[in-house]
């Protein structure tokens, strides 16, 4: 599945009544909801790093995917795609650090081929 088959999903999927009528909360549910997911994965690797627990991959792989899902409601609320947030994130990635991440249009090229 690509970000693009994910993202009509979710739009299909998505009943605007009971996630908001107005951007601005769809915006909050969108990033209230990265918050609170994102902090369940946290949850895992804390309960993994410091309290001898064996990382249940089951329960991760699904914690990420709520992750993703409130990730996908406020890229589609400003109407973004993954390769899009993907590449802002190398060049300013690599204009924080050039020495080790080098230069974003050999990285974006060099992915592309």
């Amino acid at each position: 599945m690509t970000f693009d088959h994910y993202m009509e999903f979710v739009n299909a999927g998505l009943d605007l009544r009971e996630h908001g009528d107005t951007d601005r909360e769809r915006l909050l549910l969108g990033g209230l909801g990265v918050a609170d997911e994102a902090g369940e994965v946290a949850g895992l690797a804390k309960k993994t790093a410091f309290h001898g627990k064996t990382m249940d991959r089951t329960k991760l792989l699904k914690e990420m995917g709520d992750v993703l899902w409130y990730f996908a409601i406020i890229a589609r609320l400003y109407d973004m795609t993954l390769d899009e947030i993907m590449e802002a994130n190398v060049f300013k990635l690599c204009d924080r650090d050039p020495r080790l991440h080098g230069d974003p249009e050999d990285i974006i090229t060099e992915r592309a081929v």
